[in-house]
Order: C-alpha cells, then structure tokens, then sequence
C-alpha cells in the first residue's frame, strides 16, 4: 500500500523522518505482523511532532488502548517473560487511516 505522501507529511521531534524510520513503518503497514508492530508503535509521526503510531490508531480505534501484551518478572533469570502477545494487531486500513489522521 503506498504510503509515501503521509510519510512525506509526518514529522518526528526534531523534523522529517529518517530513512530507517520511514521503511519501518513501510514494513508494518504492508505486513502487520507483532514484531513489525512492536518496532513502529512509538515512532513519531505526527504534524505536532508529538504524537507516535499507536497514539493515532488509538485515535481512531479507542479498543487499541487494552491491547498491549502481557508480561512479568522472572526473579530466577532477571528477565521479563511474554505471558501473553497482543490481542490485536492493526489492519493495513486501520495503520494507513492512523498515519493520514496524525499528519493531514
């Protein structure tokens, strides 16, 4: 899905996106995966410079807000173990509606 001229439009804090950040949110768009989510999710896209992402699809799809996956604390190996991964991932709809909603 092109995405070019809301990639164009979205600004992070300090200006323009950086290649890298442009192709990750390139990625998630067009394959919507958890992981490609996860590295997107609070990239600043926003004509305010301020809002990130997974702010915007909130916007747009409040539900998004009690997604977030579930995790705890391993006291054995001092590591946080996933109990449980997000309940929903964005739609390649609902991630191009939120990238045109936080720049336009």
């Amino acid at each position: 899905m092109d995405i070019k001229q809301e990639l164009d439009l979205a600004r992070s804090s300090v200006g323009k996106l950086e290649p890298d950040i442009r192709k990750s949110l390139q990625k998630v768009v067009d394959n919507p995966t958890e992981e490609n989510w996860e590295d997107a999710l609070e990239i600043i896209i926003g004509a305010d410079r301020r809002m990130t992402l997974w702010e915007a699809v909130v916007a747009l799809d409040p539900s998004y807000a009690d997604m977030w996956p579930v995790e705890t604390w391993d006291e054995k190996t001092s590591r946080t173990i996933r109990i449980r991964g997000w309940k929903k991932i964005p739609t390649r709809r609902l991630l191009t509606a939120a990238l045109r909603y936080a720049t336009h």
